[in-house]
């Protein structure tokens, strides 16, 4: 049963600093011993979590280099892939960050927490993470169209999505950028999804701070031997223009506009909107409570560099 959230983001801003988000966040200090980014208070992470969802990959990777950091972003690790490049440049390469007195250690989408003056303790959680209760999590929700209920927990890019945000097509040819025109003939699906990832962290008892960000995610498939789709790397063209409005529970709309192009491309994330809202309630009743209600109209395009010009999809219209 979805629950209804209460608190309204005026009563939200009232009580509370609202978190915003601006281009060029401060140094943040660090454990040098362990490589950790250390935050002040739970304010100042999420104040800095907000503004590295704006930057590219290129600028987090300024980013991490000025404060001397060692981060997820660039991890091959499969269970990583799906979460934001700004939620894996805040971890160090061991799932860790810190908040004031706490280690914080991010595993399968729960956080934990401990002293630091009791870091040993950690080894133990680490061991045995399910003996111990989460202080926050982070969940990742596909944004469904004309769906009233319209989040689902879904594994991404594989189930789903509504049918005019894919395409299937067989592949032809192929330019590499800085490569040679090649034959390369497969079942090819061009997805266009948006999603939004929740981060969830207990402020005090019975209170839940969510911060919850959502993203346009522009990507290609390839169909295995197993009739599986999974991810293909092939360079593309890409062309977005496209407005509308996000809204999530109980916040107020947002505006979106978007107009960008990408020319011997892979996949692209783009950051769309966020908003943050208190849950009167523990960890446990806080996941799955974000719910966002999204309207975008316009035009996506995408073209595999070398490929038949009929393989070209232009996805217009309402789209979600």
């Amino acid at each position: 049963m979805r629950h209804v959230i209460r608190f309204s983001c005026v009563a939200f801003i009232a009580s509370f600093l609202f978190w915003g988000c601006n281009n060029d966040p401060n140094p943040i200090s660090q454990n040098t011993k362990t490589d950790r980014l250390n935050f002040v208070s739970q304010q100042e992470f999420f104040d800095t979590y907000s503004s590295l969802s704006n930057m590219s990959r290129e600028e987090l990777d300024v980013w991490e280099q000025k404060n001397h950091h060692s981060s997820l972003l660039n991890s091959d690790d499969q269970s990583l892939l799906a979460y934001s490049d700004a939620f894996r440049t805040v971890l160090n390469t061991n799932s860790e960050f810190e908040i004031g007195d706490s280690i914080i250690w991010f595993y399968l989408g729960n956080l934990y927490a401990v002293s630091k003056h009791e870091e040993k303790k950690l080894l133990e959680i680490q061991h045995n993470p399910e003996a111990f209760e989460a202080v926050g999590c982070v969940e990742i929700h596909l944004v469904t169209p004309n769906n009233e209920d319209a989040l689902n927990k879904v594994n991404l890019g594989f189930s789903g999505l509504d049918a005019r945000n894919q395409y299937q097509f067989t592949q032809q040819s192929y330019h590499p950028c800085n490569g040679t025109w090649k034959q390369l003939v497969g079942r090819r699906k061009y997805v266009h999804e948006i999603y939004a990832q929740s981060v969830a962290i207990k402020l005090m008892d019975n209170i839940t701070q969510i911060n919850s960000q959502l993203y346009l995610r522009i990507k290609l498939e390839f169909r295995n031997s197993k009739g599986k789709w999974r991810a293909a790397g092939e360079h593309r063209n890409i062309d977005i223009n496209v407005s509308g409005s996000a809204q999530l529970t109980s916040c107020s709309s947002k505006a979106i506009s978007l107009n960008a192009s990408f020319n011997c491309s892979g996949d692209q994330t783009i950051y769309l909107s966020s908003n943050s809202f208190l849950w009167p309630s523990d960890i446990t009743s806080a996941k799955g409570v974000t719910n966002w209600k999204v309207s975008l109209n316009g035009t996506i395009y995408q073209h595999v560099r070398g490929d038949n010009n009929s393989n070209a999809w232009v996805n217009s219209g309402v789209l979600w």
